[in-house]
């Protein structure tokens, strides 16, 4: 810059994403409904692979009860939000938990899912993670900035809905 003033017009050209060359973003939605059918591909096959003693438990039926109703609470043709994709998210870690099976959840619908809820999450979740980097170490997902707050993205998310104490504590 000379030493001219900066006139208000030209100050976005100094802003660090101004700068960036233009691509096509049209495929960019806000739209988590094909994260969803993931989702509920990966909830099946754990579900699928319990033996029925388990399904039948009680503490197994209620957490069932309330994966469904998390379902059903998405509307079929509407667009799936990260806080509806969260909240059957979370549901279905607590059946993988108890039952302990195993859900294969994809990075990216969890560390959206992560990184929604710590910016939702009741004042004394949020206390926890303010200032910190969350680290997913099985997901290969971080946010944040400060001392790292590591746990598998299971753990992180259970954490982040008040279902499991703080990872790696």
């Amino acid at each position: 810059m000379s030493g001219e003033p900066v006139r208000p017009a030209d100050l976005a050209r100094y802003l660090p994403l101004s700068g960036r060359p233009r691509v096509d973003e049209s495929y960019v939605t806000g739209d988590w409904g094909p994260r969803f059918a993931e989702l509920l591909t990966a909830i099946d096959a754990m579900v699928a692979g319990l033996p029925a003693e388990t399904v039948g438990h009680p503490d197994v039926g209620a957490v069932r009860d309330r994966l469904s109703a998390a379902v059903a609470a998405v509307r079929p043709g509407r667009r799936v939000r990260v806080p509806a994709l969260g909240a059957v998210l979370v549901e279905a870690l607590d059946l993988a938990a108890l039952t302990d099976s195993g859900l294969d959840v994809d990075p990216v619908t969890s560390g959206a899912v992560a990184l929604d809820r710590s910016l939702r999450a009741p004042l004394a979740i949020r206390s926890v993670v303010r200032n910190r980097t969350i680290h997913a170490t099985d997901a290969g997902w971080e946010f944040g900035r400060g001392p790292e707050l590591a746990g598998t993205a299971a753990a992180i998310v259970r954490f982040l809905y008040g279902r499991a104490g703080v990872p790696g504590s």
